[in-house]
């Protein structure tokens, strides 16, 4: 079923899904692209049916795995790879191979990498890659599995990998498959869900469609697929590829396009769509049987003048009715503006949507959704601007896509140190932590306390690193002056010596006084709390010692005993799942923090909910692929030419 809006799709698959009802416990498998998709949708079948509910939502890949387990039962997992695991195994492979000539592009790479970051970096790409390969280049993965390209790195590394793996790969399953869907009476030997719906799906690569295929012998699968033109547009071509065909024939004629029966359709479509174009070309030349709910663009703005060239495959320019400038300034339906910054594109971005507000009383503010390549990039911008901190004017408004970094003042104090193996140790960064609640209120800090303590800092001459040994390791002279053993010496004997003389060779600091004892002695202990942790980041270790680091680093600076703070509990499953992984792998090397880091960021960057997500107020949200969410009203920020194309 194909059509131009994802509410005339909604309303069709509720209709369709309501004709013919599933057993009451059984659940309607919906796949879907994204998880802002998953929550539009269901908030539309709620809408639609009156109630929603006994539904599962997956993505393509975990479709895959689905069916098949049901043609294959045990053999289908969402990923052959555990995703957590895999780059350590890469690791622990290519630390095996350096005197394999095959792996001489790899060993000249690493040559000089002694932090191991290079390394890890290299294994994550590597195991991202397979995984990308197994979905769309199935048939040199098959090729890989028999032993072919010898003389490859990748091929060798490959066949090294899945050597312990005893499940065949996803492509050879459906090599398998295809082989056994030919053999008459063929029927799967497992369960498969009893109806599958796709819904949005803007593009699959042929492995999944073919996996698709072989299911709909067996059950119903029907795909609500987004079409922005009424008219057939799979053969559309952008310019560059009309260009290349065209001179691939020597004798040049009056209208080479006619003559070879180019179609270029709309040049917008042409350019941006390939993707879509190339799905649709795929899906069609299934035979399934078709549906069309199309609905004309209507308006006369220029936004539904392009809607409208796109839905009739008209170009514009080249049928000579182009848009003059006065058309284009006295319409406000597209909107460009270019900002000194990213502060003032969101200032200018609330001013807009206010006179959206003040213009169309039937806008809502869930009717808005704002995108940005990188969302962190703007969130405290929005988050100053649209709460009314500047100009006393509040709009609701949630950010989505938001990982538990970006998200947890704490969490980001974590990352912090584990960063503290190449700083210096300085006043500021130690200071900056007590900006962090969880580290206050382990160790009894009030806001005064706060104060107080910078006072000391600054009295006393501290600016940057632990001590003299310290400052040695770094390769500079071993001088005290100015750290913070220095600093400490002074703060205690000036809370035990009174005068302007020096006691002991140290010059007592007068703004302490014994009033302040207990407050220092917290102070103190802070400070031994993070030399201890500088002295773990400092060092390497094994995957299973750094799960049991990260929860010292907790214990040490932000909650004593076992307990763990709510906001750092995704700190906690990451610790847990360094030493599962590390077991899942067979890695037993030891690593520098730099490699962990990187690790835990990457697990933690990912959000793992649609909270904020359409939630009435306006939506800010990553501008990611694929996704197709409608809205009133779509802004997009920080389209410069740094961010966007992504690369």
């Amino acid at each position: 079923i194909t059509g131009n809006r994802l509410e005339s799709l909604a309303e069709r698959c509720a209709a369709d899904l309501a004709s013919a009802p599933l057993p009451p416990m059984a659940a309607e498998v919906i796949v879907v692209q994204s998880m802002g998709m998953m929550k539009w949708l269901t908030l539309r079948l709620a809408e639609e049916c009156g109630v929603w509910a006994n539904s599962s939502f997956i993505f393509p890949n975990k479709m895959s795995s689905m069916l098949l387990n049901g043609f294959f039962p045990g053999s289908g997992n969402e990923r052959y790879f555990d995703r957590d695991s895999i780059p350590w195994k890469v690791m622990s492979v290519l630390g095996r191979v350096t005197d394999n000539p095959v792996f001489n592009q790899t060993s000249d790479y690493l040559k000089d990498d002694h932090s191991g970051i290079r390394l890890f970096q290299l294994s994550s790409a590597i195991s991202d890659v397979f995984d990308q390969y197994m979905t769309f280049r199935p048939d040199m993965i098959t090729d890989w599995d028999r032993g072919g390209d010898k003389d490859n790195w990748q091929a060798t590394l490959w066949r090294l990998l899945t050597a312990d793996i005893k499940s065949e790969s996803p492509p050879r399953l459906l090599e398998r498959l295809g082989s056994m869907l030919r053999e008459e009476g063929f029927r799967p030997e497992g369960a498969l869900p009893p109806r599958l719906t796709l819904f949005g799906i803007s593009y699959l690569p042929l492995y999944h469609i073919n996996l698709l295929f072989a299911a709909s012998s067996f059950i119903d699968i029907n795909m609500y697929m987004l079409n922005p033109s009424a008219a057939y547009w799979g053969d559309i071509l952008r310019d560059r590829e009309a260009a290349r065909i065209m001179a691939a024939f020597p004798i040049a004629s009056e209208d080479p396009e006619a003559d070879l029966h180019l179609d270029r359709g709309n040049p917008l479509l042409a350019s941006m769509g390939r993707p879509g174009r190339d799905f649709i070309r795929a899906i069609f030349s299934t035979g399934c049987s078709t549906d069309e709910i199309f609905s004309g663009p209507e308006g006369d703005s220029l936004l539904s003048m392009v809607q409208r060239d796109i839905f009739n495959m008209i170009d514009r320019a080249r049928e000579g009715e182009g848009v003059t400038p006065g058309q284009i300034a006295a319409d406000g339906s597209i909107v460009i503006n270019s900002c000194h910054s990213p502060m003032r594109e969101t200032e200018v971005l609330r001013d807009y949507i206010l006179d959206l507000f003040n213009s169309d009383r039937t806008l809502e503010p869930g009717d808005i959704i704002v995108m940005a390549p990188h969302i962190e990039t703007y969130s405290g911008c929005i988050e100053s601007v649209f709460s009314g901190s500047d100009s006393g004017i509040a709009l609701p408004f949630a950010i989505a896509d938001r990982g538990p970094a970006g998200l947890e003042p704490a969490v980001a104090a974590f990352f912090s140190l584990l960063d503290c193996g190449v700083s210096r140790f300085t006043a500021s960064w130690v200071l900056s932590l007590l900006d962090c609640s969880p580290v206050m209120a382990r160790y009894g800090f009030s806001v005064n306390d706060r104060e107080r303590i910078n006072r000391w800092v600054m009295d006393s001459g501290i600016r940057w690193g632990i001590d003299a040994a310290f400052r040695e390791n770094l390769g500079l002279p071993g001088e005290e002056a100015n750290s913070f053993s220095a600093g400490i010496k002074r703060l205690l004997t000036g809370l035990i010596v009174s005068g302007e003389g020096l006691c002991l060779g140290v010059l007592p600091l007068e703004s302490v006084d014994t009033s302040d004892s207990a407050l220092l002695g917290r102070f103190i202990t802070y400070v031994n709390n993070l030399e201890e942790i500088y002295g773990l980041i400092t060092s390497e270790h094994t995957l299973e010692e750094w799960s049991g680091i990260f929860m010292r680093i907790i214990s040490l600076l932000f909650s004593p005993g076992t307990a763990v703070p709510e906001e750092l509990m995704s700190v906690s499953d990451v610790a847990s799942l360094l030493a599962e992984a590390g077991r899942s792998a067979g890695f037993t090397g030891r690593v520098g923090a730099a490699a962990v880091r990187e690790y835990a960021m990457a697990r933690l960057s990912s959000p793992r909910s649609v909270r904020d997500f359409i939630s009435g107020g306006i939506t800010f949200c990553e501008m990611l692929p694929m996704r197709s969410i409608p809205c009133r009203v779509l802004c997009i920020m920080g389209m410069d030419a740094g961010s966007f194309p992504g690369r």
